[in-house]
Parts: structure tokens; sequence; C-alpha cells
């Protein structure tokens, strides 16, 4: 996955906005492909949280 694509997804996760997968014609690459990378951020900031606790 483009590092790009999960930097973009990541300012998202940060603010706790849920993207609109429009994001994607941003970063030229499949709306699939922009979900998959939201979940991965996220996931990885939830296991950072459960860790620091």
């Amino acid at each position: 996955m483009k590092k790009d694509i999960l930097e973009g997804v990541m300012i998202y996760v940060i603010n706790e906005i849920k993207p609109n997968y429009a994001v994607a014609k941003q970063y030229d690459c499949d709306y699939r492909t922009d979900k998959h990378a939201y979940e991965e951020v996220q996931d990885n900031l939830d296991r950072k949280d459960e860790q620091t606790n």
C-alpha cells in the first residue's frame, strides 16, 4: 500500500472523522484500498492506546 494513502487517511483518524471514500480519487486508488488503509490506521492507533493503558 502506498505510504501517501496511509498518511492521508491518518489525518481523518486523528481528527476522528470517518472519511467518505471519494478520498480515493484524490490518491488515484480504488475505494477499497482507501478503506483498508483507514481500517489499518485505526486498528494501529487502538492498539497503541491499549498498550499505554
